[in-house]
């Protein structure tokens, strides 16, 4: 985990903290990979608590990779459902396992 400025987060990066606002309510669950628009919602939003300080934010150290780790798993995903996408049940199979994958990564 590392703890940086909040305006040098980046799509990709993911919490390594909940972030708790203001009134005490959770804003943002850890593991959540960070996109533009929840980057602009950190930036709006005034924190408090164990997912920020002051103008910091925690996140994964090996966060920014995720992009690409995402676009492997589905692609390895895609290479063992090639020779069966025909088949119906296993095209099923194949989108339970994707939704899976993004869910990993906070992207459900």
């Amino acid at each position: 985990m590392k703890k940086i400025l909040i305006e040098n987060v980046k799509k990709g990066d993911v919490l390594a903290k909940d972030i708790i606002s203001g009134n005490n309510l959770t804003a943002l669950k850890k593991g959540v990979t960070l996109d533009e628009n929840i980057i602009k919602r950190i930036k709006r939003l005034t924190l408090i608590n164990s997912g920020f300080e002051g103008n910091y934010i925690f996140i994964e150290e090996n966060s920014a990779g995720n992009e690409k780790n995402i676009e492997k798993e589905l692609s390895l995903l895609a290479k063992r459902f090639e020779d069966i996408d025909g088949d119906g049940f296993m095209r099923g199979i194949k989108e339970i396992i994707k939704s899976a994958i993004l869910k990993n990564y906070g992207r459900n």
